[in-house]
């Protein structure tokens, strides 16, 4: 019994290392940032995230020029700011759905933000490497990138 559990463990071993796991970087010590979900909707694919802040209160400020996203398809999708792009990106929160987004955050109060990209490829089944560049309003002199790495798209 004690052989064939091991053997069971030394054949699993290859298949852990292919799973990639999901890491998130704020870019900041200022903010937080938790992926809570990553699916699509047709060609679209909305990514749910939670950006909360960690000191005093800030507004961030995206926009959709410096994004960019590679697919594990070999894609790379950025948007252009009004869409002037070929593909969109769209930030979303409760309040507002724009393809500029300025996001206050007060100390430890999560904010959901949806980002949407459209038309992604059809085969694709995670976002390999998202950049997501922000800068805080005038006076914080708060810039950084939220970088998200390794994400699986959920699909229907």
């Amino acid at each position: 019994m004690k052989r064939l559990f091991v053997l069971f463990i030394l054949l699993m071993a290859p298949l852990n290392s292919l799973v990639a796991q999901t890491t998130v970087n704020s870019g900041s010590s200022n903010i937080d940032v938790q992926v809570k979900r990553c699916f699509a909707s047709g060609d679209d694919v909305s990514i749910d995230l939670m950006i909360t802040g960690r000191g005093a209160w800030k507004t961030l400020v995206f926009q959709p020029d410096g994004c960019v996203f590679y697919d594990d398809e070999g894609n790379r999708y950025t948007g252009g700011l009004y869409g002037r792009s070929e593909y969109r990106v769209i930030f979303e929160t409760q309040e507002s759905r724009h393809y500029q987004l300025y996001l206050a955050i007060e100390k430890d109060i999560a904010r959901r933000v949806r980002i949407i990209v459209e038309r992604v490829d059809e085969y694709a089944s995670e976002f390999s490497l998202i950049k997501l560049p922000y800068m805080g309003d005038g006076a914080t002199g708060l810039e950084g990138t939220i970088t998200i790495k390794n994400i699986p798209i959920t699909r229907d």
